[in-house]
């Protein structure tokens, strides 16, 4: 068995070297190989090389031929140019030699005029001179011209400006004067529509006589208001809040009392009408002193003061007019106007003075104290509603003038600060 293991030993070593040497020698073949196909290659290279080589050498061999036998042709070409070149330069010499002479006679023409251009020239030149002195006395002249033009430009311009401003002025004055036209005129129409107004009072005045004359004959056994429970209701009217005038409104009409229809007219629900008619009516009653009642107040002082408003815008009139110089004549004519309505005015109010004394006078014999009849002054309250809104404050004005209000309270029942003022002065 020992034996068995080193022959297969053996066995498999000499199968270990067979194949390492089967394996060098593929290898070596391989090298050998590779190396014959590389000098194979090698010389392929080598014979194409050649071959190239040749081929160029063929080539350049057929060039040089080539290059010697143009040169050969262009040294005869050049040959038969440089003869023909020196007949073509033998005849241009000629030809030059010809102008030659031709500028030389050209040469003295132009020296000559040269000469001449020359005297020219002097002589130029002297009368540029004298030219020159001419322009600069020229030149002082025009100087001393733009001088004396600039200094009256300038004279001019200061009496453009100075006329200017004058037109300016002008301007500005003929506006003034529209302006204090469009014053006055603005005056007068004030002033007629004051009269206007003051004229509606005094009609409303003689329809509230006519009234008194008419309620003075009724018997005192109508129902009657104290004045000063009117005033105070009337006042709290004007001095209330507008969503609380409504009510104060319904109050007077119920003590009033107004009809149902009138109610309407002051701007309350009919069926609220009633009610306050039924639930005050008796209450207000027994406030009420019907034997002692405050006496009438007259208007004399409302349309006096009216009088005297009218005076004094035509005394401002006057003085506009005569410091916008506008025509005497009518100025003189607005004025009579104004003073022949103030005078009218003032009869008027006059005549309703001694109306009123008569009707007091005549009130008297019957009771202590005048006293202002009920319906009367249920008209005047219910005209203040119906009126229109530009025409309220005159009424409530006279309202308060009836009642014998005070300076105080007629201000409060003014619509406009100013025409109260006015009322009460």
């Amino acid at each position: 068995m020992a034996q068995i293991a080193v022959l297969d030993q053996k066995i498999l070593d000499n199968d270990r070297q067979a194949k390492q040497a089967l394996t060098c020698e593929q290898g070596a073949r391989e090298k050998l190989s590779r190396e014959l196909q590389r000098l194979k290659e090698h010389l392929l290279l080598i014979e194409e090389t050649s071959t190239t080589e040749a081929v160029e050498a063929e080539k350049r061999e057929t060039e040089l031929r080539e290059r010697i036998r143009l040169l050969e042709n262009s040294v005869t070409v050049a040959d038969s140019d440089a003869a023909k070149t020196t007949q073509t330069m033998k005849a241009e010499l000629s030809a030059l030699q010809e102008r030659v002479v031709v500028a030389e006679e050209s040469a003295e023409d132009w020296k000559s005029r040269f000469e001449t251009e020359k005297r020219l020239r002097s002589e130029t030149n002297d009368a540029l001179t004298s030219l020159q002195v001419v322009v600069r006395e020229l030149s002082a002249d025009h100087e001393r011209e733009t001088a004396d033009a600039s200094h009256r430009n300038m004279q001019l311009q200061d009496k453009i400006h100075e006329l200017t401003s004058v037109v300016e002025t002008m301007h500005a004055e003929m506006e003034r004067l529209s302006l204090d036209k469009q014053t006055v005129e603005d005056l007068l129409e004030s002033a007629k529509s004051t009269i206007n107004s003051r004229q509606k009072v005094v009609e409303d005045l003689e329809v509230q006589l006519e009234e008194l004359r008419a309620s003075s004959r009724l018997s005192t056994e109508s129902y009657r208001i104290d004045d000063a429970t009117l005033r105070q209701l009337f006042l709290n009217y004007f001095t209330a809040p507008v969503d609380k005038r409504p009510d104060i409104a319904l109050l007077l009409a119920s003590i009033l009392e107004y009809p149902p229809e009138d109610m309407e007219k002051v701007g309350a629900d009919p069926a609220f009408c009633k009610f306050i008619i039924l639930c005050t009516l008796d209450v207000l009653r027994k406030h009420v002193d019907d034997p002692t009642a405050n006496q009438f107040s007259t208007p004399t002082q409302f349309m006096s003061s009216s009088a005297t408003e009218l005076t004094s815008v035509v005394e401002t009139m006057h003085a506009e007019m005569e410091r916008l110089s506008l025509d005497k004549q009518t100025v003189e004519d607005l004025l009579e106007s104004a003073k022949s309505t103030i005078n009218s005015r003032q009869k008027v109010v006059e005549d309703l003075e001694v109306q009123l004394e008569e009707l007091r006078a005549s009130s008297r014999l019957s009771t202590e104290s005048y006293r202002i009849d009920d319906a009367t002054l249920r008209q005047l309250f219910l005209n203040y509603f119906t009126a229109p809104a530009d025409k309220r404050p005159d009424i409530a004005l006279l309202l308060a003038s009836i009642l014998e209000y005070p300076p105080d309270d007629m201000e409060k029942v003014g619509a406009v600060p100013a025409f109260c003022k006015f009322i009460i002065l």
